[in-house]
């Protein structure tokens, strides 16, 4: 097996910098593997729109779901691949009334349910 590095990087725009310096909002660096999630009846794939997600693991076997701003189309290159992610935490809320009453989650669920992300800045 053979090892490679691709690097890409994809920079915040300066339009950015003002709303994440605003918010208080701290960058980070996560180093792990980036893997893919199919869809399922799960809270996380509820979380990103009700679609396949993109998780980093990490540490001692340790997971986030991943983000990014523009498309998480992004992670495709990079499956299953030891990755550097520069980016921020984020916790938001969503309710059932956020979501279509034809979606099979938010049939089942009452309550708003808390999704933790891992909003990617930049990928190496």
């Amino acid at each position: 097996m053979s090892n490679f590095l691709i690097t890409l990087t994809f920079l915040i725009s300066t339009s950015q910098l003002p709303i994440l310096q605003s918010q208080n909002i701290e960058l980070e660096q996560l180093t792990g593997t980036i893997i893919q999630k199919p869809w399922s009846k799960s809270q996380e794939s509820y979380c990103i729109g009700g679609s396949e997600y993109f998780i980093l693991r990490y540490g001692d076997d340790l997971t986030i779901t991943l983000k990014h701003p523009e498309d998480t189309k992004i992670f495709t290159d990079f499956i299953d691949k030891q990755v550097v992610l520069e980016g921020y935490r984020q916790l938001i809320t969503v309710s059932p009334s956020d979501r279509s009453p034809n979606d099979v989650i938010s049939q089942t669920l009452v309550n708003p349910v808390s999704c933790a992300f891992f909003m990617v800045q930049s990928i190496e």
